[in-house]
C-alpha cells in the first residue's frame, strides 16, 4: 500500500506541476509555438525565394570544397603531392578564424599509409573523383536553365501563398481530422480487445448469425484469430485514412494553385483566385479552399480513394515486415537479418517511388481533371523527359523543409527560456513540437 501510494502521488505530483505550469503559461506555448511559429515560417518561405539563389550557389561552393578537399587527401595519401599546401591552408584557417579544425582532418595531412595496395587503392580513388568533379562542373554549366527554371518556380509559389493564405488552415482541419479518425480506430481496438466474457459470447452469436458457415466462430481460439485479424483490418484502415488525407490536401492544394494560375486574370472566371484578384460576387474569406475542397469532392474523390489505396497497398509490406522482425529479433539468424534488412531497403525504395510518383498523379489530376491512373501515366512520362529539373525543385524544397523546420522549433524553444518565468524547460518542450507542427505545415504547402 505504501509503494502504491509512494507511485501514485510521485506521478500526478510530477503531472500536477507539469500541467500547472503550462496552464500558468498558456499564452506564451500557443503564442511561441502556433502564432510567432507561424509568422516566421511565413517569413522563411517568402525571403527564401529572395536568396534561393544564393543558397544555391553556396551549396554548389560547399559541395565543390568538400570534394576538392577529399580529393586532395586522397593524392597525398597516394604519395602523389607532399601536403604542405593543404596544412598551409589549414594552418592560415585556423589563425585567421580562431577556430581549431578537427584533428582528425589534420592527421590525414601529416601520416601517410605505407602499404603498397592501399597507395594503389588511394591513387585510382583520387583520379576517379577528380574525373567526377570535372564531370560535375560540365553538369553545373549544362543545368544553367534549369537553375533558373528552379528559382522562378520558387518565387512563384511565395507569391500563391501571399494571394491565397488560407491555404495555409487546410492542413489545420486535416491534420485535427487525422488525430480524430485515430482517436476512433484506437477506441475502437481498445474496446474489442477489452471485452468481458459475456459481451464476447454475444459478439460471437451475432457474427455467426450474419456469416458464412465457413466463418464461424466456435471457442475463444478462433476468437483470438478473429482479433488479430481485426487489429490488422484496423492498421490497414488507419493507414488508408491517412493516405487519404494527405490526397486530399494534395489536390485541393494543386486546384488552388492552377485555378489562381490560369484564371487570375479572367474577369468572368477568377472566382477563388484569392483576395487581389478575385473580383467576382460573394467573395469571402477562404473562398479558393472552399471552392477547391467542393471540386475535389465532386470531381475527385475516386482519385484520392485509389491513390490512397495504392500508397496503403505498398506501405502495408512494411509494417508487416517490422512486425515480423520484431516478433523474432531475438532468434534471427545472420542470414535471416540480411534478408530483413535488404526487404526492407527493397520495400522503402518501392514505397518512395510509389508516393513520389503518386503525388505528381495528384498534380496532374487536379490540372487537367484527368483519371488516376492515366494521370500516373501522364507524371511518370513527365518526370522521366525533365528529370534534372524535377530532382532540382525536389532538392531545393529539402532543403528549405529542413532549414525551416530545424530552425524555427529551436529559436522558439530557445525564446521560452528567455521569456518564461518558472517551469521554462517543461514549456519549451511543450512549445517545439507544436512550433515543428506549426512550421511543417506551412511547408507542406509551399511544397
Amino acid at each position: 500500500r505504501t509503494a502504491l501510494h509512494h507511485l501514485l502521488t510521485q506521478y500526478t505530483g510530477t503531472t500536477f506541476r507539469v500541467g500547472k505550469s503550462l496552464y500558468e503559461n498558456w499564452y506564451y506555448v500557443l503564442g511561441l509555438g502556433i502564432a510567432c511559429a507561424l509568422v516566421a515560417a511565413l517569413l522563411t518561405v517568402t525571403f527564401f525565394t529572395c536568396c534561393v539563389r544564393i543558397a544555391l550557389m553556396v551549396f554548389i561552393v560547399l559541395l565543390f570544397a568538400t570534394l576538392i578537399v577529399v580529393d586532395y587527401i586522397l593524392f597525398f595519401q597516394a604519395h602523389m603531392v607532399t601536403g604542405n599546401t593543404g596544412r598551409g591552408i589549414l594552418h592560415a584557417i585556423e589563425e585567421e578564424t580562431g577556430v581549431r579544425l578537427p584533428e582528425d582532418l589534420s592527421n590525414k595531412l601529416e601520416v601517410q599509409t605505407e602499404v603498397e595496395k592501399m597507395i594503389k587503392v588511394y591513387e585510382y580513388s583520387a583520379y576517379g573523383v577528380a574525373v567526377f568533379i570535372l564531370i560535375l562542373v560540365c553538369v553545373v554549366f549544362a543545368m544553367r536553365k534549369n537553375f533558373n527554371m528552379m528559382i522562378a518556380l520558387f518565387k512563384e509559389a511565395a507569391r500563391t501563398i501571399r494571394h491565397m493564405p488560407s491555404m495555409l488552415l487546410c492542413p489545420v482541419f486535416l491534420l485535427t481530422s487525422i488525430i480524430a479518425v485515430a482517436y476512433m480506430t484506437m477506441y475502437i481496438y481498445l474496446a474489442s480487445s477489452t471485452m468481458d466474457p459475456s459481451s464476447l459470447t454475444k459478439m460471437m452469436t451475432a457474427w455467426n448469425e450474419h456469416v458464412p458457415s465457413a466463418l464461424h466462430l466456435d471457442n475463444h481460439g478462433n476468437m483470438e484469430d478473429f482479433q488479430q485479424a481485426y487489429a490488422w483490418a484496423l492498421v490497414f484502415s488507419l493507414v488508408w485514412f491517412y493516405f487519404f488525407h494527405v490526397a486530399i490536401f494534395t489536390l485541393v492544394t494543386a486546384l488552388c494553385v492552377s485555378h489562381w494560375y490560369f484564371y487570375r486574370n479572367d474577369q468572368a472566371q477568377c472566382g477563388g483566385t484569392g483576395w487581389r484578384t478575385d473580383t467576382t460576387y460573394g467573395w469571402y474569406p477562404g473562398r479558393p479552399v472552399a471552392l477547391a475542397v467542393f471540386r475535389v469532392v465532386r470531381y475527385h474523390l475516386g482519385t484520392a480513394v485509389m491513390g490512397s489505396f495504392v500508397m496503403t497497398l505498398v506501405t502495408m509490406p512494411r509494417i508487416i515486415l517490422e512486425y515480423i522482425n520484431s516478433q523474432s529479433q531475438g532468434d534471427a539468424n545472420p542470414v535471416m537479418k540480411g534478408i530483413i534488412w535488404a526487404s526492407r531497403c527493397c520495400l522503402w525504395c518501392l514505397q518512395k517511388c510509389v508516393q513520389f510518383l503518386t503525388e505528381y498523379a495528384y498534380v496532374y489530376c487536379a490540372v487537367t481533371g484527368s483519371p488516376f491512373w492515366p494521370s500516373a501515366t501522364k507524371s511518370f512520362h513527365l518526370i522521366a523527359k525533365y528529370p534534372v529539373q524535377v530532382a532540382l525543385d525536389k532538392m531545393m524544397s529539402r532543403v528549405l523543409g529542413f532549414l525551416a523546420c530545424v530552425t524555427i522549433p529551436l529559436a522558439m524553444g530557445i525564446s521560452a527560456f528567455l521569456v518564461i518565468k518558472g517551469e521554462k524547460a517543461v514549456c519549451a518542450v511543450a512549445i517545439v513540437p507544436l512550433a515543428y507542427i506549426t512550421t511543417r505545415l506551412v511547408v507542406g504547402v509551399y511544397d
